[in-house]
């Protein structure tokens, strides 16, 4: 028995196929493309489509792509937020601040704890944390050790030209 695959068209015999997740599709092994189930790490509430692991080339193309194209600008737009802790003296110029607290927990490090409540604050459009407190829990298991990082943080769109010259100031 032999199978055609759904994007080069090559005849394969059936342990040389796999299938489409998304639409059921045979595809060769050359032609599937594999999504990382890290490669959302940061994005929580994936949509079902994003949840699977096989895709033939043209539904990662018109599913995957976009998706992964706007996870890495919001990413990156993440690691350029400010973070101002709540111990903070010098006023922020706050333009507008979310109504809601962002929270993260069980995090690896203080670093990526920052980073994921920067990342929930520009999924929506915001530009800094303010009021951010991080913490560490030491967890132990008879002789091992581990630390269980937390953080909380409220979004806010800061003016950035009025923080850059405040800074200059001194």
């Amino acid at each position: 028995m032999v199978t055609e695959c759904s994007s080069c068209r090559k005849q394969k015999a059936p342990k040389m196929m796999t299938e489409c997740e998304l639409c059921e599709s045979p595809v060769c092994k050359d032609c599937v493309q594999y999504l990382d189930q890290a490669a959302f790490a940061f994005r929580l509430n994936l949509p079902p489509e994003l949840l699977k692991t096989r895709y033939c080339p043209s539904c990662h193309a018109e599913k995957v792509e976009p998706e992964l194209a706007a996870y890495d600008e919001i990413l990156e737009r993440a690691r350029q937020a400010f973070f101002f802790f709540k111990t903070q003296r010098k006023p922020v110029p706050i333009l507008r601040k979310a109504k809601d607290v962002f929270r993260v927990d069980h995090c690896a490090d203080r670093d990526e704890t920052i980073l994921r409540l920067a990342f929930a604050a520009a999924a929506v459009g915001f530009n800094a944390i303010v009021e951010g407190e991080v913490f560490c829990t030491k967890i132990r298991n008879e002789g091992y050790e581990k630390s269980d990082w937390q953080g909380t943080g409220i979004g806010a769109l800061v003016d950035t030209e009025r923080l850059e010259r405040q800074d200059r100031r001194g």
